[in-house]
């Protein structure tokens, strides 16, 4: 199974984000020598859909990010681990003792150092798995801010493009026949977003916490 990221490849919707960024930075390359230009080239090639562009990317790259340090921590982390651990402490109390650790065993320096990454995973980890839950809500917010672009400049401004939530509502309750299609799209998509982002009850996990006082641990 291919690796990206970090992460196994679970199928081609992997590389789906990537297929996005693409999309929106070849959209905002577009030229259009002929005159008059076309409405939808200048959508496109203005400095507020460039920006946004950029920031949809930077959002995305880190969040790629954090996914890679959790899956690095969740690698150091694994049960198998607890074996070598029991060794890493049995050696650390025969230091303790003042036995000359390294004579008894040859591997002590490597040991020594696989003990620190153990210990340093345990920080590490809940802090990516925030950063996890964060960036992809960023992520989601500044994709909806690219989405009015999409259509005639007649029809944008009528879009709520202020967060994700905002604009799947107004897709698939506000004006469900807008887009049709795309509105199918939102209503059976959208399980990711509510574990994430919830709506009254149950609690999404990113609103636990950011507005919940909670708090992440693994064991």
């Amino acid at each position: 199974m291919n690796m990206v990221h970090g992460l196994e490849e679970a199928g081609r919707n992997t590389f789906l984000h990537f297929g996005m960024i693409r999309l929106f930075e070849a959209l905002a390359a577009t030229k259009e020598e002929n005159s008059p230009v076309p409405e939808w080239t200048k959508r496109f090639n203005s400095s507020v859909f460039s920006h946004r562009v950029r920031h949809f990317r930077q959002c995305v790259e880190k969040f790629d990010r954090a996914a890679y340090h959790v899956d690095r921590c969740r690698r150091v982390a694994e049960p198998w681990l607890q074996r070598e651990y029991d060794l890493m402490r049995d050696i650390t109390e025969r230091e303790q003792r003042g036995e000359k650790v390294e004579n008894l065993d040859p591997n002590y320096a490597l040991a020594a150092a696989k003990r620190t990454a153990y210990h340093g995973s345990g920080y590490d980890l809940p802090l990516y798995l925030d950063l996890l839950l964060l960036y992809l809500r960023i992520q989601a917010d500044a994709y909806a801010t690219l989405v009015s672009f999409l259509y005639e400049r007649r029809d944008a401004g009528k879009i709520s493009g202020r967060s994700f939530r905002d604009q799947m509502e107004w897709f698939t309750e506000t004006k469900p026949t807008f887009d049709g299609r795309y509105a199918e799209i939102l209503r059976a998509k959208l399980h990711w977003f509510n574990i994430l982002a919830g709506g009254q009850e149950p609690k999404g996990l990113r609103d636990v916490l950011i507005h919940h006082a909670g708090f992440t641990q693994y064991s």
